[in-house]
């Protein structure tokens, strides 16, 4: 008689109340971030982001702690709502 081999499915470590948590502290505390036009929801581990940014800079850190906070997979449907203008002279 064989044995049945039975996989037991990968489980996420955290719900998405946990990630969502730890995303808006990361947000919260990061200096670089100061925007509170950016929205956030978790579902299944995948996170979406909506609003705006100040700056590209803040929009790349936003990524960027989304993904520590827990987040499997970040969609960013946020924009940047303005940018210093480079002027050549």
């Amino acid at each position: 008689m064989t044995a049945a081999t039975h996989f037991t499915p990968v489980t996420r470590l955290r719900s998405d109340t946990k990630i969502k948590k730890q995303i808006k502290e990361r947000l919260y505390w990061n200096p670089i971030i100061n925007s509170p036009n950016i929205k956030t929801e978790v579902k299944d581990g995948r996170a979406v982001l909506t609003g705006f940014a100040a700056t590209q800079l803040e929009k790349s850190t936003v990524t960027i702690e989304v993904y520590q906070g827990g987040a499997e997979v970040v969609d960013n449907e946020f924009g940047v709502t303005s940018e210093p203008e480079i002027v050549n002279e």
